[in-house]
């Protein structure tokens, strides 16, 4: 990666806003761990998309973060559950997303997929289940998980970019990684020369309305809405089919098509539109700033032993802030029970200890429901976050 002018966006390089927005608060990597950093934030002034900007200790930290990756390490590589928050039922975020395609398109019995940026190998091991006549690929920065990838039938893995193979596929999946491109536009491009006719892009972001932790991972540059989502995606030559918020919790959700003008990238939208969406990213990011603000300060009232639920981006943060006295981690799962994070043990709901206070970095209707859920039959000392004003 290289930096690039930082008055300029870097989706549609039109000027972002003058004034920059420091933020106060420590970052997390998007592999969950603790970076003693804070951030910038603009909001481009052309198409509206909240971003920071790629300074040279942006890209710094970012290819740091990258060359020591470590996916899903709190569970020794095992895929992280997404949680239903009132019924406690948890899937993987790969089964959420093919159910959702199956839902939202009609995929045949063989074809040629691509996942770019595929880990480990957790979204193709489901999809492989799912239709095993396709023919599958993993495209990743390097070889580390090669041979995890490999192991996986009719699945084969590319190192580099995807501009290094002439192959054409059905499908490309970009699940949480077009947040972490600094050229989407251009990544986009290449994706729509190599898709055949018929094929099917998805992607999966996190919604900046519906997470105020997301804008604490240090090596996310694009923050998505999920109409400056939509207009990236069409200014790219593609066709939303069908978009979903929340499908995956405070995720957007986008299946693509190709577009009829797809060889000529345009601007679907216009600067009224533009201007609304940089003046709702502006109120957002200054509501989750306040949040996040008193989310730390009432964490910090407490002295002793405290518990922190979660394991993953906000327990991360919240643990980071804190800087010490935290105890435990608690998670519902299971996969994740009996492991260290941050060097803090992670238990099950029925280890917290009795009279232990378990701060919750969530939403506060997710925490709510949680906490309701998970004290129906135990007396667990949930510590609900502060409440908040949510905007759309």
């Amino acid at each position: 990666m290289t930096a690039i002018r930082t008055d300029r966006c870097h989706i549609c390089q039109g000027p972002t806003s003058e004034v920059y927005v420091r933020h106060r608060f420590l970052q997390v990597s998007s592999d969950c761990k603790p970076k003693s950093t804070t951030g910038l934030f603009a909001v481009c002034a052309a198409c509206g998309v909240t971003q920071k900007p790629l300074t040279v200790d942006w890209v710094s930290r970012s290819e740091e973060i990258y060359a020591e990756y470590e996916i899903y390490g709190q569970g020794a590589g095992m895929e992280q559950l997404a949680f239903d928050q009132s019924t406690g039922v948890g899937t993987t975020r790969s089964r959420f997303l093919i159910n959702w395609m199956n839902q939202s398109a009609s995929f045949p019995e063989t074809g040629k997929l691509l996942e770019i940026g595929c880990g480990n190998g957790s979204f193709l091991r489901e999809f492989g289940t799912s239709l095993p006549g396709w023919s599958l690929t993993g495209l990743e920065l390097d070889d580390r998980h090669r041979g995890l990838v490999e192991r996986l039938p009719n699945t084969r893995y590319r190192s580099g970019s995807i501009n290094e193979s002439d192959d054409r596929y059905d499908a490309v999946v970009l699940i949480h990684v077009l947040e972490h491109i600094s050229d989407p536009l251009v990544l986009l491009a290449q994706i729509a020369e190599r898709l055949n006719d018929g094929g099917l892009l998805l992607i999966e972001v996190p919604d900046l309305a519906e997470s105020p932790f997301d804008i604490l991972i240090a090596d996310h540059c694009s923050h998505f809405l999920p109409r400056t989502l939509g207009h990236v995606v069409e200014a790219a030559g593609f066709k939303v089919i069908r978009m979903s918020e929340g499908q995956i919790p405070k995720g957007i959700s986008l299946l693509a098509g190709l577009s009829h003008e797809h060889s000529v990238p345009k601007r679907p939208f216009t600067q009224t539109d533009a201007d609304e969406l940089a003046g709702l990213g502006r109120k957002i990011l200054q509501r989750h700033f306040t949040w996040l603000d008193t989310v730390r300060a009432q964490a910090r009232e407490f002295s002793g032993a405290v518990g922190i639920f979660g394991s993953s981006i906000a327990a991360t943060w919240l643990a980071s802030e804190l800087g010490g006295g935290v105890n435990f981690f608690v998670d519902e799962d299971v996969d994740r029970v009996g492991y260290l994070h941050m060097g803090i043990p992670i238990v099950s709901i029925d280890d917290v200890p009795d009279n232990t206070p378990v701060l919750m970095p969530l939403r506060p209707d997710d925490a709510e429901r949680v906490a309701d859920r998970l004290n129906t039959d135990r007396k667990i000392q949930f510590v609900l976050p502060p409440r908040y004003s949510r905007t759309k």
